[in-house]
């Protein structure tokens, strides 16, 4: 209604302008027509219907005028650093809501004093000391939250980014980046029932690495190697892998570098097939996505990240199947992180990389790939991914 009034003495102005211009006998000016990119639904668009305003070439027809929508308030995002309990005032002495497990997500919504923060966790509201809280991002208004560094939610089909933030910058990838390494594998091995051998090279990595305990001389099928590749991240048989595939392991790595550039991941570089620090390698979100996509395409592929535990058969130097859990906790449906929309993907951790996971999952039978790098807590991953899928599913 205010700018109905507005127009109306707006109206009124000019009439009188004219008016006076009238009896002064001065030519009166004539309206200019419109432009082709004049806004044609205007109040003041010629019609003959309405009544004629002074002018006798415009009429006034009343425009409903759309509420201004209210802007988001920003997530103020943080997480916990020690199982912390959410208590009903700000206070060690107020009843206690639940106790929230360290590395959650929670969005603080005010800060009562600098003691106490008002959140909300897990559907719930309440008081959390901030001393046990630590910063993780501002978001903007309206979206999920999580906690990655990094993130690219890519349509397998078409390629198209459906959800992004910081998915051009690089990262460390850990061993996310045998994802590449089995896609090479499968490009170039035919006959998955072929034998690798492990080489001393192969089983001398560091103390810390993940591994599935392979010695010297070792045998096992190029298909059980990729089941200890992608299930327990196993870098000895990444190593084992990459000698079996190419002439020297720097061949395969020269490989891995060009099949990314193929596939239009061009902020990446790989130093190792494992995921290990190695010098000047880094990582996308966006990038990994694409690797992942290219990968997904082979049906044992999928096979084998959909698994959620097998058997790796006897070797020589060891005379009884091992047990292989998949390390992600989204495919396991006895556990709490069970997302029944994920396929299968592939996890990663080293000090510099944090934590790291590109996932393959449907939504109504679209195929999705998520992908979160530097994340600083490893349930995050899981939570980040479900959030992220949530996220898209609900804005489709």
């Amino acid at each position: 209604m205010r700018r109905v009034k507005r127009i109306l003495i707006v109206c009124a102005a000019i009439a009188f302008s004219y008016i006076a211009l009238a009896s002064a006998n001065l030519p009166l000016p004539l309206p200019s027509p419109l432009s082709a990119d004049q806004d044609r639904q205007s109040p003041y668009n010629p019609t003959s219907s309405g009544q004629a305003d002074p002018l006798g070439s415009y009429t006034y027809t009343e425009v409903d005028e759309p509420e201004p929508e209210e802007p988001g308030e920003p997530l103020l995002l943080y997480r916990t650093i020690e199982n912390l309990r959410l208590r009903e005032e700000p206070s060690t002495e107020a009843e206690v809501i639940e106790t929230i497990l360290q590395g959650t997500l929670v969005q603080v919504t005010d800060q009562w004093n600098e003691d106490w923060y008002f959140v909300y966790v897990d559907g719930m509201y309440g008081y959390m000391s901030t001393e046990f809280l630590a910063f993780v991002a501002l978001r903007p208004p309206g979206s999920p939250m999580y906690m990655a560094g990094s993130v690219t939610v890519m349509d397998a089909q078409t390629g198209a980014v459906l959800f992004e933030s910081e998915q051009h910058t690089t990262r460390y990838p850990a061993s996310v980046t045998k994802i590449m390494t089995a896609l090479l594998v499968l490009e170039h091995v035919d006959d998955l029932s072929e034998l690798i051998t492990f080489s001393e090279t192969a089983v001398a990595i560091p103390w810390y690495a993940s591994r599935m305990g392979m010695q010297a001389g070792d045998t096992m099928t190029v298909y059980d190697a990729l089941y200890a590749l992608m299930l327990v991240s196993a870098n000895e048989v990444a190593w084992a892998l990459a000698e079996h595939v190419s002439d020297s392991f720097d061949e395969f790595v020269d490989q891995m570098n060009l099949r990314a550039a193929s596939l239009g991941a061009v902020n990446t570089r790989f130093a190792n097939p494992c995921g290990l620090p190695g010098e000047g390698q880094y990582t996308t979100s966006y990038d990994m996505a694409l690797i992942m996509r290219a990968a997904m395409q082979n049906p044992v592929f999928n096979r084998i990240i959909a698994t959620p535990s097998a058997d790796l058969p006897p070797t020589e130097s060891h005379d009884t199947p091992r047990s292989m859990r998949n390390t992600n906790r989204l495919i396991h449906p006895d556990g709490p992180e069970f997302n029944n929309r994920v396929i299968g993907g592939k996890t990663g951790f080293t000090n510099a990389a944090q934590h790291t996971l590109v996932t393959y999952a449907e939504l109504d039978g679209r195929a999705v790939i998520v992908s979160v790098l530097y994340v600083p807590h490893r349930g995050a991953i899981f939570s980040d991914t479900s959030a992220l899928l949530e996220h898209v599913h609900s804005n489709s």
